[in-house]
C-alpha cells in the first residue's frame, strides 16, 4: 500500500504562515502599546516637573513672561498627553482587531489540521483492513493447500 500523503499540505503551510503573521502583528501592537504607556508616563513626569518648577519660582520673583512660558510648556505637555491617549486608544482597538485575526487564523489552521488527522486515521484504518485481508487470504490459501494434500 502506498505511503500516506496529504493533498492539502500546501494549504496547511499557508495557514501556518498566516497564523505566524498574525502573531507577529499582534506582537508589534503590544510593543506599540508598551511604548505609548512609557511615553505617557514620561509626559506625566514632565508635567509634574513643570509644576514643581512653577512652585519653586512662585516663591521668588515671578514675571508675567515666566508665567506665560510655564503655561505654554504645560499646555504643550497636556496636548502631547492627549495625543498619546488617543494613540493608545487606537492601539487598543488595533489590538482587538489583531486578536480577532489571530483567532481566525488559528481556527482556519486547526480546520486543515483536523482534516489531515482525519485522513491519516482513515488511511491507517484502510491499511489495517488491507493487512487483515492479506492475512485472511494467506490463511485461506494455506488451509486450502492442506485440505487438497
Amino acid at each position: 500500500m502506498k505511503k500516506f500523503q496529504f493533498n492539502l499540505e500546501g494549504l496547511l503551510t499557508l495557514r501556518e504562515w498566516e497564523e505566524q503573521q498574525s502573531r507577529q502583528e499582534l506582537g508589534l501592537v503590544f510593543k506599540e502599546i508598551e511604548r505609548l504607556n512609557g511615553l505617557l508616563a514620561n509626559l506625566s513626569n514632565q508635567v509634574a516637573e513643570a509644576f514643581a518648577a512653577w512652585n519653586e519660582n512662585s516663591s521668588k520673583s515671578f514675571s508675567p513672561t515666566d508665567r506665560h512660558a510655564l503655561s505654554a510648556q504645560l499646555a504643550e505637555l497636556e496636548s502631547a498627553k492627549a495625543k498619546a491617549h488617543v494613540a493608545l486608544q487606537e492601539a487598543f482597538e488595533k489590538r482587538e482587531v489583531e486578536m480577532d485575526r489571530l483567532a481566525l487564523a488559528t481556527r482556519r489552521k486547526k480546520v486543515v489540521e483536523n482534516l489531515k488527522q482525519k485522513r491519516l486515521e482513515e488511511y491507517k484504518a484502510e491499511f489495517s483492513r488491507q493487512e487483515i485481508r492479506e492475512n485472511e487470504d494467506l490463511f485461506n490459501s494455506r488451509y486450502k493447500g492442506r485440505m487438497e494434500s
